[in-house]
């Protein structure tokens, strides 16, 4: 009986598997770039950038994702109004991986601004991530949130990147 039910239950994922055809493979690099002068505060401790959206009719699967990132000194931060103030680290700031589905935004791996360069390149999947109508993107996060007596800015352009490896399928 448990065999029977095993089958059962088995059969019409095989069955489903046998509806995707390979398309394409997809590797392309998402970037992020925060001009100099951008200033923090809570009004902005989620900074979103583009999508990438899947074509109707495709399913992805996302092989791997790396979120990668000029070390935390690359990013100095000063007071908009003059001074120094501390660096991207000051301020607990993150690379984050996005996925919006219906129009839902939702960070689903992070990554703090290193301290070094060791640290870079590591593969965010454990396993692949099967996506069907939905977006893939990249955004900053920060915990800065005086925006009052303490208006902070960045000194210099600061650009992070995440690095999709994508196999898509023509599916149902």
């Amino acid at each position: 009986m448990k065999k029977l039910l095993l089958i059962l239950f088995c059969l019409p994922m095989l069955l489903l598997g046998q509806n995707l055809e390979y398309n394409r493979t997809i590797d392309t690099l998402f970037s992020l770039t925060l001009p100099s002068g951008t200033a923090f505060d809570g009004s902005n401790q989620l900074i979103i950038g583009d999508y990438l959206s899947i074509p109707n009719g495709k399913v992805w699967k996302v092989q791997s994702i790396m979120l990668m990132s000029p070390i935390a000194s690359a990013g100095n931060i000063i007071f908009c109004s003059g001074g120094n103030w501390g660096n991207l680290s000051s301020i607990s700031a993150s690379i984050v991986m996005m996925i919006k589905n219906n129009g839902i935004e939702q960070q689903m791996h992070s990554r703090s601004i290193p301290s070094s360069l060791n640290d870079q390149g590591d593969n965010y999947l454990k396993s692949p991530l099967w996506c069907k109508n939905s977006e893939l993107g990249i955004g900053f996060t920060h915990n800065y949130t005086d925006s009052i007596s303490n208006i902070i800015c960045l000194s210099s352009d600061f650009t992070a990147h995440i690095h999709f490896s994508i196999l898509e399928f023509n599916g149902n």
